[in-house]
């Protein structure tokens, strides 16, 4: 929660590419930073009902344009968090 949504972007991406790289250890180092970002999605969850990307995008495009700015009013700061299964091919992260 204290760190700059571009801080938890840039983590979350680093994260995914070593848990994609093929090597065993970077993986490993991969998957715990992941985990500790995940940690963090009860606050987002109380707070929106949700920590999922695809939901947040789902709720975007399906408010009227009138709502819009003030739903990403409300999300603004807000870092989503995003999983190895999201990517169909790894090399979506590079």
């Amino acid at each position: 929660p204290d760190l700059h949504p571009s801080v938890v972007v840039a983590l979350n991406r680093g994260a995914l590419q070593a848990i994609f790289s093929g090597d065993k250890a970077r993986a490993r180092q991969g998957r715990e930073v992941l985990t500790a970002l995940a940690q963090n999605r009860l606050a987002v969850e109380e707070k929106f009902h949700s920590f999922r990307p695809a939901d947040f995008a789902d709720a975007l495009r399906h408010s009227p344009p009138s709502r819009r700015d003030a739903l990403r009013e409300k999300m603004d700061g807000l870092a989503l968090i995003l999983m190895p299964d999201s990517f169909p091919e790894p090399r979506m992260t590079d």
